[in-house]
C-alpha cells in the first residue's frame, strides 16, 4: 500500500486525493475532497487537483476522521475475572492503531 521512505520516519511517499466524498465530523457533515500529503491532510475543499496524487472515487462512502470500534472489551468482568486492557491501556492502543473513537461492550443487568 504505502511505501515509506524509512520506517522511523515514516514519511509517505504518495499523495491522495479523495473525490467526491461526504466528510462527517462530529459536528457536521458536508461534500468535499481531501487531499492527503506526506501521511497527513493538506486540503479539503471541492473542486481539488493535484498533479501526482492517486485519486480515490469516494462517490456515495463517509470521509470519518480515524476508525471507529464499536465492540470493544475495557474492563469487562466476566466470570470473576476482567479483560487484560483497562480503559488506559485500550485508549492508547486504540490511538496507535488509527481509531479515534470506541464503544465499549457493556452487559446489562437483569430487571
Amino acid at each position: 500500500m504505502n511505501r515509506l521512505l524509512s520506517r522511523s520516519t515514516h514519511r509517505y511517499l504518495r499523495s491522495y486525493l479523495l473525490k467526491n466524498g461526504k466528510v462527517v465530523n462530529a459536528d457536521l457533515s458536508f461534500h468535499a475532497d481531501i487531499l492527503l500529503e506526506d501521511g497527513k491532510i493538506s486540503a479539503i475543499s471541492n473542486q481539488l487537483s493535484h498533479k501526482s496524487a492517486t485519486v480515490i472515487d469516494c462517490t456515495n462512502k463517509l470521509i470519518i476522521p480515524g476508525g471507529i470500534d464499536t465492540h470493544t472489551h475495557l474492563q469487562l468482568p466476566f466470570m470473576g475475572a476482567f479483560a487484560a486492557d483497562d480503559f488506559d491501556k485500550g485508549t492508547k492502543a486504540a490511538i496507535a492503531g488509527g481509531t479515534t473513537s470506541f464503544i465499549d461492550f457493556a452487559i446489562p443487568n437483569k430487571g
